[in-house]
């Protein structure tokens, strides 16, 4: 098992209650934690994705997927290299 399927059975074990997530791993791997990141993360819950303006054009297919996502308000900041913050909406 490689280390993006193992992290990926981790996160099974949260059920849908993960309150924030931080994302900083391989950015080509970004959109394969997408469904996962979607089931994980509740409603109301935070997720944070670096490296957003350092790495513009690897992230730019993870950013469109969450962008093209209804639920979702997202905001950019321009901190350290960039982070992207996508909230989930309440339900």
């Amino acid at each position: 098992m490689d280390s993006l399927e193992a992290s990926k059975a981790e996160l099974e074990q949260f059920g849908t209650s993960i309150d924030l997530l931080f994302l900083d791993s391989e950015r080509s791997e970004y959109p394969a934690w997408w469904n996962q990141i979607r089931r994980v993360l509740r409603p109301g819950g935070l997720l944070i994705v670096d490296n957003v303006i350092s790495h513009q054009e690897e992230v730019a297919p993870f950013s469109a997927l969450i962008d093209s996502e209804k639920g979702y308000t997202l905001s950019l900041v321009p901190v350290g290299k960039g982070e992207l913050l996508a909230v989930k909406a309440q339900i």
